[in-house]
């Protein structure tokens, strides 16, 4: 197999053990080595109508959305579960959508959005247990080949966008020929990077009129009146939605770099990067406009809003870089300025979610914490739960639905902070 381009994890491509090398009339070096090799889905195989099954094993939750007594949990790049909640301690699989490449979701009335590798699907929701696919929109979203993560240690070849969108990667033998002077064809990233931020990604909270969100605080898919908002790493896109079967494309436009999340907040939305904070208005819903953004260190930032307060939470790691792991409240009542109140230090924070003052910060391997937000300058530590290894969190009307690693976990709460589990929604390896 010979490969004119290559991507690198390291700059020690070129001796890696059992690298061979000879060097032709043409003055050309030729390098064989051990690479990641993409492996296809075609868009043609990609783009079939959507099947649905009665239930599958949860394997890899990634977003989730709850929608009355619906939770709706997207299986990262596989398919989307849908879960009657009407008794929390016991929730039953109503249907599974096969869906290549979903991880972003998003519910509006009786259809549900999701993305596919590059495309836009709407499904009718209308009978949760019957659900059909009603429109695709093609290429709106950015080619990722990375969505799928390459196996670390390995250099990883061009993928070819001609043949399909990448659903995995082997590992084969590869050549690659460059000039002995030094102007070769390798190239040098880092494939196990959080490229599209999956973050792009869950989001802000479903509880009260304080946002128009029904999924958790890492989401990448926002919902605000007649219009459907998403980000990827570097932009925001916008879609009118008033006639959900025919959704229309309004504009796309840069925002930064990094971009992971967004929400929605009365005429607002708000984006967290791994720089800071962006806030835009919608005075023309169509075309959202900058008003400002509030920097800080380098860092993972998911973030939710109530009542002009912003709740961020920045967090070191893989993907995340940075030394950063705290909340950062700031009063956002003049969206021209936000002003920092006070941050407060944390272990590890990732998603988060407030109703009425009980405030919900997921940190993972370090738990979840609890505090009474009644005042946002001075929160107050209420009893945690240590029990749970959670990255996202729902709430609404004294139901909190936490997302991880290892499933879901639906504790019920009172307006005092106390909470109580109910039932669970495990993962199969």
């Amino acid at each position: 197999m010979n490969m004119k381009k290559v991507f690198s994890i390291g700059l020690t491509i070129l001796a890696l053990a059992g690298g061979l090398q000879s060097c032709k009339d043409n003055c050309t070096l030729e390098t064989v080595y051990d690479a990641n090799v993409p492996l296809y889905l075609s868009f043609e195989e990609l783009r079939q109508p959507v099947t649905v099954m009665a239930s599958s094993p949860l394997k890899k939750p990634a977003k989730f959305w709850r929608k009355d007594s619906y939770l709706f949990v997207s299986d990262l790049n596989t398919g989307i579960h849908i879960y009657n909640l009407s008794n929390a301690n016991s929730p039953v699989e109503v249907a599974f959508v096969n869906v290549p490449g979903v991880v972003d979701i998003a519910v509006k009335e009786n259809y549900l959005f999701a993305d596919s590798y590059t495309d836009l699907l709407v499904i009718d929701i209308s009978n949760p247990s019957n659900p059909f696919q009603v429109k695709r929109l093609n290429n709106v979203f950015p080619y990722n080949p990375f969505k799928v993560e390459a196996n670390p240690g390995f250099p990883v070849v061009n993928p070819d966008e001609t043949k399909g969108v990448v659903i995995g990667w082997k590992i084969e033998k590869v050549t690659d020929e460059f000039a002995c002077n030094g102007g070769g064809s390798v190239f040098y990233s880092c494939p196990t990077c959080d490229v599209m931020s999956t973050g792009g990604g869950f989001m802000g909270n479903n509880s009260g009129p304080q946002t128009f969100s029904g999924g958790g605080s890492l989401a990448a898919f926002a919902l605000l009146g007649d219009y459907l908002y998403t980000v990827d790493v570097n932009n925001i896109h916008a879609y009118l939605i008033s006639d959900p079967v025919n959704p229309q494309k309004t504009s796309e436009q840069m925002v930064g770099w990094n971009i992971e999340t967004i929400i929605a907040y009365e005429r607002f939305l708000f984006l967290g990067s791994q720089t800071g904070l962006f806030i835009y208005g919608i005075n023309n819903p169509a075309q959202p406009n900058f008003i400002s953004m509030f920097s800080h260190a380098t860092a993972c930032d998911p973030v939710i809003v109530q009542n002009d307060i912003a709740y961020v939470t920045l967090r070191t790691g893989t993907n995340c870089t940075g030394n950063s792991n705290q909340l950062d409240v700031l009063n956002v009542e003049n969206v021209n300025n936000p002003i920092l109140i006070r941050t407060y230090p944390m272990s590890g924070p990732h998603g988060l979610g407030i109703d009425g003052n009980i405030l919900v910060v997921c940190e993972a391997d370090f738990g979840v914490k609890v505090f009474n937000a009644n005042d946002p300058a001075n929160l107050v530590t209420l009893n945690g739960i240590n029990e749970i290894n959670a990255k996202d969190v729902i709430m609404y009307n004294g139901v909190a639905l936490f997302i991880g690693d290892s499933g879901i976990w639906i504790y019920t709460y009172d307006l005092n902070g106390n909470f109580s589990q109910g039932g669970t929604i495990p993962f199969v390896m």
